[in-house]
């Protein structure tokens, strides 16, 4: 048992029976959802932890910390169990994720909360181009957001509308935008893929040269590029000007944890929520959308 005063063991009690703490987690959710103020968010993560914590102190202070710290135990290798299950299941190390940024409105929206499937590179639904591995490496060489980059062209268009996030209408222009690639290869030919909304939505690995990040992307597959027996994969945010390779390394197969096959909307707020102050606020680009 807890050694605390009577009067602060039915505070807790009392606080613990009335679901104050969740119900501050509710409003403060439903708050920033029509906000989006940092304030809220804050408010929603650390009601929500307090919640836990507070059902914990409660069960410590009525059955003794030894009792309570096995049913924390408990629900803990509950949970792993589970996740392992679900990355046998869906063959994949990263069975769920959430969306925290806006760079696929309006296919996927911040906080959407997605399950991943596992897949191998040559499976993803997109186009496939083949080159050799010099055409390849003058591709990753140079990072440009429009024109040549070795054997590819991204291929922009001038002025790409967009609209308001809230009232669907135009009010600004991007000054370019990638709608399309031209790979001239020596084993291929001249191939032209512009861009497709039905090809896979994939989670990978980020690296800036050579070096994980500690973030994966969900972003949508563009192209295939087939090198021998390996592939690389070019991808980018629908919402986005430009293709994922002008900021970061070439996808790799091996960085690839799968492709998103469900998606549940606002629950992956839990997890921003939960990660800490950097995802609180709402990123750059979320109150207008690329016409597609």
């Amino acid at each position: 048992m807890i050694n605390m005063d009577e009067n602060s063991k039915k505070f807790l009690e009392n606080i613990h029976k009335t679901n104050i703490l969740l119900y501050l987690f509710v409003i403060a959710f439903g708050l920033y959802l029509l906000t989006k103020s940092i304030l809220f968010a804050f408010l929603a993560g650390a009601s929500l932890i307090g919640t836990f914590l507070l059902d914990i102190l409660v069960g410590a202070i009525a059955e003794g910390w030894k009792k309570e710290l096995i049913e924390v135990a408990k629900a803990f290798f509950i949970a792993l169990a589970l996740w392992y299950g679900m990355q046998f299941l869906l063959g994949t190390s990263v069975p769920i994720s959430g969306v925290v940024s806006c760079s696929l409105l309006p296919s996927y929206e911040r906080g959407d909360f997605v399950i991943v499937q596992g897949i191998n590179a040559e499976s993803i639904n997109a186009p496939a181009v083949e080159i050799t591995r010099q055409e390849l490496e003058a591709l990753i060489k140079s990072k440009v957001g429009c024109g040549p980059n070795g054997p590819a062209n991204y291929v922009c268009q001038e002025f790409c509308p967009r609209i308001s996030s809230a009232t669907k209408e135009i009010i600004g222009y991007s000054p370019e935008c990638v709608r399309t690639i031209t790979i001239n290869s020596s084993l291929s030919g001249i191939t032209s893929v512009s861009e497709n909304l039905t090809n896979d939505i994939i989670v990978y690995a980020t690296k800036i040269n050579g070096s994980y990040i500690n973030m994966d992307i969900v972003h949508r597959a563009f192209l295939k590029l087939k090198v021998g027996s390996d592939y690389y994969i070019l991808t980018k945010g629908d919402n986005n000007n430009y293709m994922d390779i002008s900021y970061f390394d070439i996808v790799r197969a091996q960085d690839v944890k799968g492709k998103v096959i469900f998606r549940i909307p606002i629950l992956g707020y839990v997890k921003l929520f939960i990660s800490g102050p950097q995802y609180y606020g709402e990123p750059e680009g979320c109150d207008t959308i690329l016409m597609h």
